[in-house]
């Protein structure tokens, strides 16, 4: 009874001691530019050129040991993309027909994500820690604005400013990121860090087919460098 006693004693005064060793929920802003770009798994988008835009929202870090966490939290990610892709398109809808034009099109889009990441602690350089981390982005779609430019014949076509184009993109989105980065104690409950992510589509955000052989699948992707505070 008494050999019993000891070892749940011990149990329970090893268990008491490691979650003394981590604090299990760490809350946190963070905020930093990204690089965007498109592509397509069935080559019918050729992506133009990459366009810089800005990530920001709150992080939630849940650890389950000294080392590994669950990381979460809602984040305000703002897509852009500049890309060409072939659809069907007329000088006067309902009255000319339609023609297979090459489409310039500028997109602004911004969606709603809570990401579901796993956490590693990997390594200790004097007063900082780094760490690694990847898992998924789930996204619901805010707004999506687009411009675009195309020719037939001789009719030029140019949006003069952006317009609302959400039914041509999914509501729900889901990507993968793969983040690497450090963070620095300035003083108890208070962190800083940075890190470097990168963020591939999982699912095809347009919504709508524009021509015969399926219509493009838009894949977006863009590289990050994050900064913010952890409490």
């Amino acid at each position: 009874m008494k050999i019993k006693f000891l070892i749940i004693s011990a149990l329970l005064f090893c268990t008491m001691h490691v979650s003394a060793q981590y604090k299990e929920y760490v809350i946190g802003l963070k905020m930093g530019p990204s690089w965007n770009w498109m592509s397509s798994s069935s080559e019918s988008v050729i992506n133009n050129q990459t366009l810089a835009s800005f990530n920001y929202g709150l992080i939630v870090d849940m650890y389950f040991s000294d080392k590994c966490a669950i990381s979460s939290g809602l984040m305000v990610n703002h897509i852009r993309g500049d890309y060409d892709f072939y659809a069907k398109r007329s000088i006067l809808s309902g009255v000319m027909p339609d023609y297979t034009v090459n489409v310039n099109r500028n997109l602004k889009a911004t969606y709603l994500c809570v990401p579901v990441m796993l956490k590693i602690k990997v390594a200790e350089i004097s007063d900082f820690q780094c760490y690694v981390q990847g898992g998924l982005d789930l996204g619901i779609r805010m707004k999506a604005n687009v411009k675009d430019d195309y020719v037939i014949g001789v009719y030029h076509h140019s949006d003069e400013d952006f317009s609302s184009a959400e039914k041509e993109y999914k509501r729900l989105h889901t990507s993968f990121d793969l983040g690497v980065g450090t963070e620095y104690e300035i003083q108890k409950s208070l962190k800083v860090f940075g890190q470097f992510v990168y963020n591939r589509a999982l699912t095809n955000l347009t919504s709508i087919n524009y021509s015969k052989d399926g219509g493009p699948i838009l894949l977006p992707n863009y590289f990050a460098f994050e900064f913010g505070v952890m409490f």
